[in-house]
């Protein structure tokens, strides 16, 4: 075919530059394509962190409790059954009956306090913020402390929070068992000044001591006079008690401590009925013996003292 005008000129270096773009073009969508598929493909750089472990089922469920409104006045303790979810307590429904340790807590509003190291710890960390006040006592402290929870609690958890108590230099210490008498809740059961160690000697007639045994059996509490056998009810052994203290009353001796020996297993409510009914009688000093049988024995004075 003619063309009157002539053939069109071609830029042919324009040509060949454009078809290169072209090519390049469509290798860099090729490669993008082929890294993008690689790095999707491919497993992440930085692996997850594995999920934290899943906690024991025979963990015990975390005790947290609120701070409490007259934490500024007193610090308290709870005793509390609390066994782990999987480990159901078949006692549950009578809890002086249980007597398993690892039923139960001794906790406050700052955590498990179960442990004597974790027990020991945090009562001396809250003594220490009143310690001294009292010039002539500079180890002691003004804070309170008071024992709450369960009343069927085995009295070895009270034992160990009063001679915890002893420790970090506590002595204004209260009881809070309405169970044991409702008219009195609070037992004021403040450790003497020199810390519970031994007093002089106000026995020197070599009368024999004014001893109380309180034994649990499993289902039943017991009291007993000394090595007598079990009292029959609550006035007997008082009636024994009031001939006891007359013996030393008529020797002369009117500061005489009644001597009250617990099993580690019988329920704090019981220890606190017969403290109840012995301050009735205006009996106002217990020595309290530990029951591994130490002859170190924990006294305590009884105080009325509106806290």
């Amino acid at each position: 075919m003619d063309f009157p005008w002539g053939l069109p000129k071609v830029d042919v270096a324009s040509s060949n530059l454009v078809a290169r773009s072209h090519e390049a073009a469509s290798m860099k969508r090729i490669i993008f394509g082929l890294v993008a598929s690689i790095v999707l493909a491919a497993p992440a750089c930085s692996p997850k962190a594995p999920p934290p472990p899943a906690p024991s089922p025979d963990a015990p469920a975390a005790i947290r409790r609120d701070k409490p409104a007259d934490y500024a006045e007193r610090f308290t303790v709870e005793l509390v059954h609390k066994p782990a979810p999987t480990a159901a307590c078949r006692n549950a429904a009578d809890l002086k009956a249980c007597r398993d340790g690892a039923h139960w807590k001794i906790v406050s509003w700052s955590g498990d306090l179960t442990a004597d190291a974790a027990l020991a710890s945090c009562l001396k960390e809250d003594a220490a913020s009143k310690r001294g006040e009292d010039p002539k006592s500079p180890k002691l402290t003004e804070r309170r402390l008071r024992i709450a929870g369960d009343p069927s609690a085995p009295w070895t958890l009270v034992e160990r929070v009063m001679l915890a108590a002893r420790s970090a230099g506590f002595y204004k210490v209260d009881w809070l068992v309405p169970e044991a008498d409702p008219n009195h809740p609070r037992f004021g059961l403040w450790l003497p000044k020199d810390r519970g160690l031994a007093r002089p000697d106000t026995n020197p007639a070599a009368l024999d001591p004014i001893r109380v045994r309180v034994d649990w059996s499993g289902r039943a509490v017991s009291f007993r006079f000394g090595e007598r056998p079990a009292a029959r009810d609550m006035d007997e052994l008082l009636q024994s008690v009031k001939d006891a203290r007359g013996l030393y009353f008529k020797a002369g001796i009117s500061d005489v401590a009644i001597r009250i020996e617990p099993s580690p297993d019988a329920p704090w409510v019981e220890v606190a009925r017969l403290v109840s009914t012995l301050r009735r009688e205006t009996i106002e000093r217990y020595d309290f013996v530990p029951s591994g049988g130490s002859s170190d024995a924990l006294p305590c004075i009884h105080a009325d003292e509106d806290d």
